[in-house]
């Protein structure tokens, strides 16, 4: 007796994703695996962006990271969600939020739940360690202590104004 290999089409659907929209940056495939009212949810506050919002996020991490990759770690699918584990790195060559390009060669890791739709992505829902790339990208203090410290001055100077 022979083991058989059953096709998973949503995770099928959320490794090629990853592989054509975020490891290949290319935005002209979003509507290939995302439906047109997609919402996505924690790229950049907990309010839902829609997909020329999504598009401009990446575009922003592409420019400044040229060599941003996303690594799978792990997918997890049970209905119509496939939730995945991945690992993004890349070398900060360009301008990000204000932060000029240090060069550095940064590591985040994040998780994504990719609700799915009638072959398409209809919502996803992303966390990623922020903190840790602002600590790589030397944009915050590095210790508990001085980050303590940054949000006090920063409290007393908003206070002193008022």
């Amino acid at each position: 007796m022979t083991a058989q290999t059953t096709v998973n089409p949503n995770r099928e659907l959320a490794e090629l994703a990853f592989s054509e929209v975020l490891n290949g940056h290319d935005l002209e495939r979003i509507p290939d695996y995302y439906a047109a009212d997609c919402q996505y949810h924690g790229m950049i506050g907990p309010e839902a962006i829609d997909s020329d919002e999504y598009g401009s996020f990446l575009s922003m991490y592409f420019d400044a990271f040229p060599d941003l990759s996303f690594d799978i770690d792990e997918i997890v699918t049970e209905a119509d969600v496939a939730a995945v584990r991945w690992t993004a790195r890349g070398t900060h060559e360009g301008s990000l939020m204000d932060i000029p390009a240090t060069g550095e060669a940064v590591t985040v890791t994040g998780m994504s739940f990719l609700h799915i739709e009638d072959g398409e992505i209809s919502r996803v829902h992303s966390n990623q360690d922020m903190l840790g790339l602002l600590r790589q990208l030397d944009a915050i203090p590095d210790s508990p202590r001085k980050i303590v410290r940054l949000l006090a001055g920063q409290m007393k100077r908003r206070l002193t104004r008022r």
